[in-house]
């Protein structure tokens, strides 16, 4: 465990040291912003998945985040059990102990108590999951209890992934943009941007980490960039053949919105829109996405699960369905702006 520099060498270690079991970092640095990297060499340098262990990350959202990626961009190099918890109202230097000397010349908006509930909130969790097998803290670490927090006024916005070898991945949007996972195509309906894209290339370019780094950087963090300034703006996954989803639980996806630099903080505020779901006879029900997220919605340009249960979409069948649409401005959001990773059921 360890924070910023000293996260990142949590990470490094668990490829130095098979024996570990997990990392729980604060606010670290990723291993692909390190300087010096022989990018020639895949034994020194961090170009490559990190190992299939659980990871905790705490990401603070007054940090250089908001617009420039420091810490969030590994989330898409894990490959275990992995929760990372953004902080709301928090900065990098916060997580010391009160009284430590560069304590106080923070920002931040929340108390020591507050910061310090949180941290202990989910590493608790996380040490209990992974040390002592008790798997009814996933409901905390990977589903919708976890997606707010009222031990501060900001809360916090999670994303995570848990299944990674029994989930139904519909599309990790790292390929090519019209056809997913599973052989489906990917349709759009008025749109003015449509398109697999590397959502941090304009923060790092903005923060000095373009170059070598920034390309390596988004191989990895390639993401689904939705825009609309028309109600009727809909993009839809249709799934190949019809799917079982009878022993899933959920559909899930990562949202954010758009904050291209210079803009130091992004706009926060309630959003809405449909996710639809249709069966093989042509039966479609449409949830609202907010029964997914966390009381806060999306807050800012920070990652947030939307977890959305299946048995709320009653009148579908589950046992033969051929898409997933979301229906951008159906609830009123007439004009946004958002990236979408790692669709998936659950």
């Amino acid at each position: 465990s360890g924070h910023s520099r000293g996260g990142g060498a949590s990470l490094v270690s668990l490829w130095a040291r098979p024996s570990l079991l997990g990392a729980i970092c604060f606010e670290q640095v990723t291993p692909l912003q390190a300087p010096g990297q022989d990018w020639d060499d895949p034994e020194r340098n961090g170009d490559r998945p990190l190992p299939e262990r659980p990871v905790l990350i705490f990401s603070a959202a007054n940090d250089l985040d908001e617009a420039w990626p420091l810490v969030d961009v590994v989330f898409d190099q894990l490959t275990g059990p992995s929760t990372l918890v953004t902080l709301h109202g928090t900065n990098h230097e916060y997580t010391y102990d009160a009284d430590t000397p560069g304590s106080y010349t923070s920002g931040s908006d929340i108390s020591f108590a507050e910061r310090h509930a949180l941290d202990q909130r989910w590493s608790t969790a996380f040490l209990l999951r992974h040390t002592a097998a008790e798997v009814g803290w996933d409901a905390l670490l990977h589903g919708r209890a976890g997606l707010q927090s009222d031990l501060s006024a900001p809360g916090v916005s999670t994303h995570s992934r848990l299944r990674m070898d029994t989930e139904l991945l519909v599309d990790d949007f790292a390929g090519v943009a019209d056809e997913n996972l599973l052989g489906g195509l990917n349709r759009s309906v008025a749109l003015d941007t449509d398109a697999n894209e590397p959502p941090y290339t304009d923060g790092l370019q903005a923060a000095g980490r373009g170059g070598t780094t920034a390309e390596v950087i988004a191989t990895w963090t390639t993401a689904r960039h939705l825009a609309w300034s028309d109600a009727a703006g809909s993009v839809a996954f249709e799934l190949g053949s019809p799917l079982d989803l009878s022993a899933q639980q959920s559909v899930v996806f990562r949202v954010a919105r758009d904050c291209p630099p210079p803009t130091a903080r992004c706009e926060t505020g309630a959003v809405d829109f449909d996710v639809v779901l249709t069966d093989a006879a042509g039966a479609r029900l449409a949830v609202p996405v907010s029964t997914g997220l966390g009381d806060k919605g999306i807050v800012g340009r920070h990652w947030s699960n939307a977890i959305v249960p299946l048995d709320d979409f009653s009148g579908v069948d589950l046992a033969s369905v051929v898409s997933v649409e979301l229906d951008l401005g159906a609830l009123g959001w007439a004009a946004g702006d958002l990236w979408l990773d790692d669709m998936r059921f659950e």
